[in-house]
Formats: structure tokens, C-alpha cells, sequence
């Protein structure tokens, strides 16, 4: 290979590199949608959110809204017999084989307030 072509080869290695090291500083934490964007809702306010007729799915645990929408574990707003809308921390506490863990894999969007 030409020494051109191989420096060709090099710079556009480094800027693809580069383009994702920029684009991975970028994005925040998946789990988390910054306190700007916090929604806050009381319990009966939750229970609109239950993944029926086009609505959003959320749920809450342990104080925290999580948005269960796009998870396909709660396809319809159905998981193992629970519907989102409703207030689960119980539920993963005490019955839950997984516990919280699983609620790293989807957004934590705000807080149950009174």
C-alpha cells in the first residue's frame, strides 16, 4: 500500500475514533432523565399511565417513576401479572426473583409525590 493511502487509512481511522469517543461522552445515563425533565405525580395520576389505549407505561418503585413503555417485558403494560400504573415496590421486594436490579435497564423519569 502507498505511503499516501496509508496515511489516508490512518486519519480516517482516527476520526472515527474520535467521532465515537465524542458521541459516547455526549449521551447521559440511560437510567437517569436529568431533574429538568422529572415528572412528578401522585399515585392516582400514576395509574393513567398503565400502557392501555396508547398511554405511556410507567411504574413506581420505592418512590421512583420508571417509563416501562419500550421494555418488551411489559408489552400492553402487562408483566407477570402486574400492570404498570401502579405503585410496585412491594411487588419487587418481595416477589420479584430479580428484584431492582431490572430497573437499571429502563429510564427513571420522576417521583410519587403526595
Amino acid at each position: 500500500m502507498k505511503k499516501s493511502n496509508k496515511t489516508l487509512l490512518l486519519i480516517m481511522i482516527l476520526l472515527l475514533a474520535f467521532s465515537l469517543v465524542v458521541v459516547g461522552c455526549s449521551r447521559g445515563s440511560d437510567n437517569d432523565n436529568g431533574d429538568d425533565e422529572m415528572i412528578y405525580l401522585t399515585l392516582e395520576e400514576l395509574a393513567e399511565y398503565d400502557g392501555q389505549d396508547g398511554n405511556p407505561a410507567y411504574v413506581a418503585v420505592e418512590g421512583k417513576i420508571y417509563d416501562v413503555t419500550n421494555s418488551s417485558l411489559w408489552d400492553g403494560g402487562v408483566h407477570n401479572s402486574h400492570q404498570a400504573g401502579q405503585d410496585l415496590t412491594q411487588e419487587i421486594l418481595n416477589d420479584s426473583p430479580h428484584g431492582t436490579s431490572v430497573l437499571d435497564r429502563v429510564p427513571m423519569i420522576g417521583e410519587i409525590v403526595e
